[in-house]
């Protein structure tokens, strides 16, 4: 039988083209194809394979034809594939499933798109996301075909149809018609202008808010000067709790100066200069200095009223905030403004009046959630329950229903319901105590258990110290209304129930206390003073809560530098009989504080106090640490006087005895919990401790008090953990023999916390301290030499001068600090691996795996290197047409010859042999060969390509992961056993053995990431507390390098504590990004990978390869815009226009924006030799199909014909 090359005989060929069947010649092209292709791929296998397929025709004698004359028709390229299989041998199945296949292809390619539309409606019928995403995807298409008059015709039509009102049956519904009509629309370019005012509307009540802010935020750019996109835009940032963007939006529009002074000093939580600044801007419109704009336009000094609504909105938030409730009452009643009326009155305790509005203004008030509270809190007050329920229920309703409108992202606009949400509870408790303590007249012996639980419950369930304090005054002030209830209903139960007559102050003066607290901590303590001399009302109060008063109101006197007299005075009037030793204690320390103060300077009256509060406790360590501080202060101020060195050391005794105190078990010191705020304190101390110990411990008194504590062990060891880096720095300095004890303790009870840095130390310092010893050794035979011969001189005599001479000076040959380091180093991993053997084993073990077996291939080093020189050459002060400087030529010479020579040559890569590799990579790069580039130019765009080249291999041969078995199979079978998880020390929390956590297991799979043209290999730990850790093995690293971004790490965590404190920035969620850096050897660290951040620079590479662009060009145009037309650069001497070069190169080398906006570059300051003025320029790009720019220039160039740009 013969059979063609596309696998049938050619009986079935020719029987398939009598029928007239199409799917034959689909396969004859199929073949023809497929054996062109094979041929092309399989040319010197088929040679090779020759002399194979030569030796059975011998033996058999003549063979048949290859091929048929039916299959030679089909072309040549069918007879250049060899018969290597019989037609009779293919399985009908085999046949069948090829015809099958043949079939489907020839039906799928007669299909058009009127064929799809069917299935495609039917399906989006069932699934409305279909329909959603269809239109998304075909409307900018179709949209973008259309000619510009189509498109201005059509903008009404989309208008009136984004206008209807039967819109809102599905307002509720997601997706919406809405959300797929605004979505298209912001892809479509060019926009259709739809008023900002219906765009707001559909944002906020179909629940398209991430749609119709950047669609607002496109209108602000290309229509800056339309009002009405701004109005829009900022109150959707409100609605949406985006503060912050409302702020830099004003900031942007507003024309006043004394606004943009405002809006910064309510973002950093100035709340009392704000208010004064917002004030005398109101004040100023009253009196008729300041005259609004009649357009809304500025001119000639005129405000926009939009920006005079701003500053009384401010203004009545600051006074909120700062709880001067009668002062918004009587603005209130003078701009007649009800709702802020009533918001004030119950707040005021004016019940009477607020009824008597709620019963006046009850059909105009807008159905929310705020008029539902207002009448319940009217309600309650006349313990109707049921009243109250109903209202309740409706603001439930209510703020579910503005739950559903939210954005699905994010948790601001989520956090303000929240709290609305828990008023309302609050407001349902209430009413079930009111009604509690209603009767209890006539149930004398009921012991109240509701009401307990529930004021119990309002003790733990306080909003985030973090959180406004508009909202804490929410809370709070309605909580004091039901204590005040409960005070007077169990008033006349002195005699008969005493724990039940308690049973309000108590929660009352917490209350009010925790209020004035919180307002200290966002920074006025005014409103502190305020809240706690007036709020409480009552005579009686338990001591505990006393004290509590009497230390915040001390604590706001200091932070108010006018009132120091006035709260020294309220300490010293406060009769202190009532207190127990450790209160005592305390308010003689508050004392100090205020006698301390530069604006008293009392300093021998603050150290007597201080004295006496430790005489009264000695277990205080706030008192021991602010002694401290206060010696430290003296000592600072006069170094060299003779009382410097007592003071330095009663410092350094009174931290360490703070520090010990405020660390330790509270058991020991007589505490019932940590005191938190001298645990702060004295972790920041800490690092002031090891200051004073490198440097002014002259006299070894600071490190004999570290040393006396640390030989009592009483210093826990987890506050070491943070500074460990500098402790094993210090083993170079004199203060070795202090810090290796402390070394040594951490050694023994947490060696994971040191191990990784202790080794990496040790292995640094090995080959400095090899040859310090071998000098050591050299200079020590050469003077012992000189002794000799000295001695030989004086023929034996010891007394010589010259051998004095030389003893004296063999005397003073000591080691280096390298060599003392690394013996100290050595000693502290010797003790480590005494008392942890088997951990040490295992952890040396492990490291040595990844350090050596998780190394990038030499075609990825070369990739790296590549990249650098690419790197030096856009950093070399030279035009691209000026020669190649000489050590760049030296260094391509060095890499040429490294990465090309004896083994280093061996490089695997798929699809390139090594010997085209080389030979191409030194004919273009090799400073010796004849095709070396003479300009920098040149050398970039070589090397440029080379990075391509490498790039595109790289992608071919490597894969995106390996197998942990075949790269390492020994790290795959450690028993890890007690190993930890690298890194959880470094934070600087104390690690208890219940959040210790420990690895489990490594991965199987190894990832290869690849980032800015390096490759490294990613490690997944498997941890105990169920969460999987990546982990990059970066290599190649400097040691200084290393060591800088491990101290980097640690003052961004320190900055991270400040942070967490300031309650603007922990609201805002700020915090650095410290991953997690191990060393495991001095060129080799563990890099934490954590998979929901990203780097900017891997953004931009990530979008410039989206669209197809360079992620060089804009260093490009900027080394092309610097120089001359001779390719020089000129010394420039101003600013301006260094300015102009590098907002032109960004804007042209700018990112693309995926969601196909503008964007709009830094303003531009250009000058003219004619012209005193100068001209400012914006270049704004709009991103979409097409690239387009403008200027946009304002200034008096504009009105000089002879000028142009």
């Amino acid at each position: 039988q013969q059979q063609t090359a596309s696998g049938q005989p050619a009986e079935a060929q020719q029987q398939q083209q009598q029928q007239g069947q199409p799917a034959a010649d689909a396969q004859a092209a199929a073949a023809g194809q497929t054996a062109e292709a094979v041929q092309k791929q399989q040319a010197p296998a088929a040679d090779a394979q020759q002399p194979l397929q030569q030796q059975p025709s011998q033996q058999q004698g003549p063979q048949p034809p290859q091929q048929s004359s039916a299959a030679a028709a089909d072309g040549d390229a069918a007879a250049a594939l060899p018969v290597t299989v019989r037609g009779s041998d293919i399985p009908d199945g085999v046949r069948q499933l090829m015809q099958g296949h043949l079939d489907f292809l020839t039906s799928a390619g007669q299909l058009t798109v009127r064929d799809m539309m069917g299935p495609l409606r039917e399906y989006a019928q069932v699934d409305p996301y279909v329909a959603y995403h269809l239109w998304v995807l075909v409307f900018p298409i179709v949209w973008a075909t259309l000619a510009k008059q189509q498109q201005i015709n059509l903008a009404k039509p989309i208008i009136s149809l984004l206008s209807k009102e039967y819109h809102q049956r599905q307002a509720m519904a997601r997706p919406n018609v809405v959300q797929a009509l605004l979505e298209g629309i912001s892809l479509s370019q060019p926009q259709p202008k739809i008023p900002p005012e219906l765009i707001k509307f559909l944002g906020k009540s179909f629940n398209a808010w991430h749609i119709a802010i950047p669609l607002l935020e496109s209108h602000v750019i290309i229509f800056p000067d339309e009002t009405r996109c701004f109005d829009a835009l900022a109150e959707l940032y409100k609605l949406v709790g985006e503060d912050d963007m409302m702020a830099g939006l004003w900031r942007r529009r507003c024309s006043s100066n004394s606004t943009r002074v405002a809006l910064s000093l309510l973002q950093l939580g100035m709340v009392e200069r704000a208010q004064a600044v917002l004030g005398e801007l109101n004040s100023q419109v009253a009196a008729g200095q300041i005259v609004p704009s009649a357009r809304g336009e500025t001119a000639n000094g005129e405000i926009p009223r939009g920006e005079m609504v701003l500053w009384v909105d401010s203004w009545v938030q600051c006074t909120k905030a700062l709880t001067q409730w009668d002062v918004l009452s009587e603005y209130a009643r003078a701009t007649d403004n009800i709702p802020l009326a009533m918001d004030c009155l119950w707040r005021l305790h004016e019940w009477a009046p607020l009824q008597q509005m709620l019963v006046q203004n009850q059909g105009q008030m807008e159905p929310a959630v705020s008029s539902c509270m207002l009448s319940a809190y009217a309600a309650l007050k006349d313990v109707d329950q049921a009243t109250a329920n109903q209202h309740i229920d409706k603001g439930f309703q209510y703020a579910l229903a503005k739950w559903w409108q939210l954005p699905d992202t994010g948790c601001g606009p989520q956090l303000a319901l929240l709290q609305t949400f828990q008023q309302l509870v609050e407001l349902r408790e209430s009413g079930r105590v009111l009604v509690d303590v209603s009767f209890q007249n006539q149930r004398p012996d009921q012991q109240y258990g509701d009401t307990k639980d529930i004021l119990e419950t309002w003790r733990l369930r306080t909003p985030n110290e973090w959180d406004s304090l508009i909202h804490w005054q929410d809370v709070l002030l309605w909580r004091n209304h039901i204590y005040n209830v409960v005070i007077n209903a169990f008033s006349n139960m002195v005699e008969i129930a005493p724990q039940l007559h308690q049973l309000g102050y108590r929660d009352k003066a917490w209350s009010v206390n925790k209020l004035g607290h919180i307002a200290y901590k966002h920074g006025c303590p005014d409103v502190c003073i305020t809240v706690i001399n007036n709020m409480y009302g009552y005579n009686a109060m338990e001591v505990q809560e006393a004290f509590v008063k009497i230390k915040e109101q001390a604590r706001a006197y200091l932070a108010l530098p006018l009132d120091l007299r006035a709260g020294l005075n309220m300490l010293n009037t406060t009769n202190l009989d009532y207190f127990a030793a450790q209160h005592q204690a305390e308010i003689f320390r508050l004392k100090a504080l205020f006698m301390a103060e530069p604006g008293m300077n009392d300093l021998e009256g603050a150290n007597s106090a201080l004295s006496t509060a430790l005489c009264l406790w000695r277990q205080c360590p706030d008192a021991w640490l602010s002694w401290g501080q206060l010696c430290d202060r003296r000592y600072e101020e006069a170094p060299q006087s003779p009382h410097a060195l007592q003071f330095l050391q009663y410092a350094a005794h009174c931290y360490m005895q703070g520090i010990k105190l405020s660390t330790g078990n509270p058991a020991t010191t007589g505490m019932k919990t940590r005191n938190e705020e001298a645990l702060m304190t004295s972790l920041d101390l800490l690092p002031r401790v090891l200051h004073l110990l490198s440097f002014d411990d002259k006299n070894g008194v600071v490190g004999d008090e570290i040393q006396k504590a640390v030989d009592e062990r009483s210093l826990p060891p987890w506050i070491w953990f943070m500074w460990i880096p500098q402790l094993l720095t210090s083993l170079t300095r004199p203060e070795v023999q202090r810090v290796k004890p402390i070394l040594k303790q951490l050694a023994e009870l947490h060696p994971q916390s040191i191990y990784y840095s202790l080794r990496t130390f040790v292995l640094s310092l090995r080959e400095a301290a090899q040859r310090s010893v071998q000098e050591v050794s050299r200079q020590k035979t050469i003077i012992e030499q000189q002794i000799a011969a000295a001695m030989a001189e004086a023929k034996g005599d010891d007394q010589n001068e010259a051998v004095i001479a030389a003893r004296a000076k063999l005397s003073t040959l000591t080691p280096s600090p390298e060599n003392i380091a690394f013996d100290a180093g050595k000693e502290v991993m010797e003790r480590l691996r005494q008392q942890h053997p088997v951990l040490g084993s295992t952890m040396e073990g492990m490291l040595g795996e990844i350090g050596s077996k998780f190394v990038p291939r030499p075609l990825e080093r070369l990739l790296a290197v590549v990249t650098a020189l690419l790197h030096r050459c856009y950093k070399t002060p030279a035009a691209n047409s000026s020669p190649i400087p000489p050590g760049l030529k030296r260094e391509m010479g060095g890499v040429c010859n490294a990465c090309f020579q004896g083994d280093s040559s061996k490089i695997q890569a798929r699809g390139m042999q090594p010997s085209e590799l080389r030979e191409g990579f030194l004919a273009d790069l090799n400073p010796e060969s004849p095709g070396f580039p003479h300009t920098l130019g040149e050398l970039a765009d070589k090397l440029k390509s080379w990075r391509n080249k490498l790039q595109t291999e790289l992608e071919a041969a490597m894969p995106t992961s390996l197998r942990l078995e075949e790269e390492c199979r020994a790290l795959q079978d450690v028993q890890l056993g007690d190993v930890e998880l690298p890194g959880q020390y470094l934070a600087g929390h104390e690690i208890t053995p219940d959040s210790c956590v420990y690895l489990e297991a490594i991965s199987s799979n190894v990832a290869i990431v690849r980032r800015s043209s390096s490759s490294f290999r990613q490690l997944s730990l498997i941890c105990s507390d169920g969460k999987t850790r990546h982990m990059l093995v970066q290599t190649g690293q400097n040691m200084n390098q290393g060591q800088a971004d491990e101290r980097m790490m640690q003052l961004l965590r320190l900055l991270n504590r400040l942070l967490e404190r300031s309650p603007e920035s922990r609201r805002r969620l700020l915090a650095w990004h410290t991953p997690i850096i191990v060393p495991v050897w001095p060129q080799v660290r563990l890099f934490e990978e954590e998979p929901s951040y990203c780097a900017y620079g891997e953004a931009y590479e990530i979008n410039c390869a989206r669209f197809g662009r360079e992620p060089d060009m804009p260093i490009v145009l900027f080394k092309k815009r610097l120089a001359s037309p001779d390719g020089s650069y000129q010394q420039v001497t101003t600013r301006w226009l260094r300015v102009w070069v590098v907002s032109w190169a960004c804007c042209w080398g700018a990112v693309k924006c995926p969601a196909e906006t503008a964007c709009i570059s830094s303003p531009c300051i250009l000058h003219h030799h004619r012209h005193p003025s100068p001209c400012t320029a914006y270049v704004i790009m709009l991103h979409g199909p097409k690239l387009r720019a403008s200027c946009c220039i304002s200034g008096p160039w504009l009105q000089d014909p002879d000028c142009s740009l």
